[in-house]
């Protein structure tokens, strides 16, 4: 992780948390944006042309990196500033030049009771292996509330515990637990390869910041299998989605067995979205909590598109109903949610 910024950029991640903006970008032709409230809001800097923001993108941008983008499309970059706030930057190309995103972490971990995270998430802490899912939309905090879970588990037990991620954006301090953090890239050449080093070094619990593909899901079903507790993120649109996900990410031939492993091992999924609060700044999270019991198992190797919810669950529904009951987000939030994500 980068510990000094080059001019050129901090002049814009100053801009960005003047305005406590959640992101910035920077795209050829277009004024500096940030995002504020979920809300996209162009700055009142002069637009950007592709060759100052190649020159921005190059005063960051290591030769490893800058090859990622030649192989990939994209490289992240995290960058710690002075106020504890970590940018994770990523760079690609767009008309021909580079093209910046930026998103901002407090460096701060929250705790679940901060997060609004509900007690079923607790109980399902409390597991000694398997698999649990923390999914949403694009910028809906999931990593936050990853983080939150790691730090209640980091508080309460003596394991050992390992992260796997793109870009770390908090550093962990350890408590009862060991805490190793490794990054893709740096560390490991993959999530799946960080997965599968970390089976033979003595671990409990493993956080994997993103499952998306085959090598990975596979990975995550041989940690569960064999005693670890892992907690994954995963972009989905409600919790049956995220498991649809799982098993979407292997071959067709070998789904069958893998709803079988998943069915077995997952424990619960974690789906949030986020509202603006009411007559304040911010914004809220919305959980929706599946415990996985028998019924809900059935119905994952049965291949159901919609999942009946095991006992204990929470419903997205229900939640919406108690924030419109306490009027504490906006009402046009709960509305937009309940039209996209209710069925």
């Amino acid at each position: 992780m980068q510990t000094t910024t080059p001019k050129d950029m901090k002049k814009y991640l100053d801009l960005a948390l003047a305005k406590k903006a959640s992101d910035l970008v920077l795209a050829p032709g277009n004024k500096p944006a940030l995002r504020i409230n979920g809300e996209i809001v162009a700055s009142s800097e002069t637009p950007l042309s592709g060759d100052e923001i190649n020159k921005i993108a190059l005063s960051i941008a290591s030769e490893q990196a800058l090859a990622r983008i030649d192989a990939e499309g994209v490289a992240s970059i995290g960058i710690a500033l002075d106020d504890g706030t970590i940018a994770r930057v990523n760079i690609s190309r767009s008309r021909g030049s580079y093209s910046i995103g930026v998103r901002f972490h407090s460096g701060r971990i929250h705790t679940l009771k901060e997060c609004g995270v509900p007690d079923a998430v607790r109980e399902l802490l409390n597991a000694p292996n398997g698999i649990i899912a923390v999914s949403g939309p694009t910028g809906s905090g999931k990593t936050t509330t990853l983080l939150s879970m790691l730090d209640w588990i980091n508080e309460n037990k003596a394991l050992h515990i390992c992260t796997i991620e793109q870009r770390a954006v908090s550093m962990i301090t350890p408590k009862k637990s060991v805490v190793q953090q490794r990054e893709v890239g740096v560390d490991v050449s993959s999530m799946a390869a960080g997965i599968n080093a970390a089976l033979h070094q003595d671990m409990d619990v493993i956080m994997v910041g993103e499952v998306d593909n085959f090598e990975t899901v596979t990975a995550c079903l041989n940690a569960a299998e064999t005693g670890h507790l892992v907690i994954v993120q995963l972009h989905a649109s409600s919790s049956s989605d995220a498991i649809q996900r799982l098993t979407d990410a292997v071959p067709e031939f070998m789904q069958a067995s893998v709803k079988q492993r998943v069915a077995q091992f997952l424990r619960g999924v974690i789906f949030q979205v986020l509202a603006r609060n009411e007559g304040k700044g911010g914004r809220s999270a919305i959980y929706e909590v599946m415990v996985v019991d028998d019924v809900t198992r059935a119905d994952i190797v049965a291949g159901k598109e919609t999942l009946r919810p095991g006992k204990g669950s929470v419903s997205l529904r229900d939640e919406l109903a108690r924030f419109e009951r306490e009027k504490t987000v906006r009402a046009d939030d709960i509305a937009s949610i309940r039209a996209a994500f209710v069925k």
